[in-house]
């Protein structure tokens, strides 16, 4: 489970480097960014 969740943590950090995050932040997912700070905050 760390792994998939670091993969997906890295492919953010790609987005962000390539500005694409903005267009992607237009569509909130709350769950899953409820999901992603409990995770952060237990490691």
């Amino acid at each position: 489970f760390r792994m998939r969740f670091r993969m997906l943590i890295e492919a953010q950090l790609e987005m962000l480097n390539n500005r694409d995050w903005d267009d992607l932040m237009e569509y909130e997912v709350p769950e899953l960014e409820t999901k992603e700070k409990e995770e952060l905050s237990q490691s």
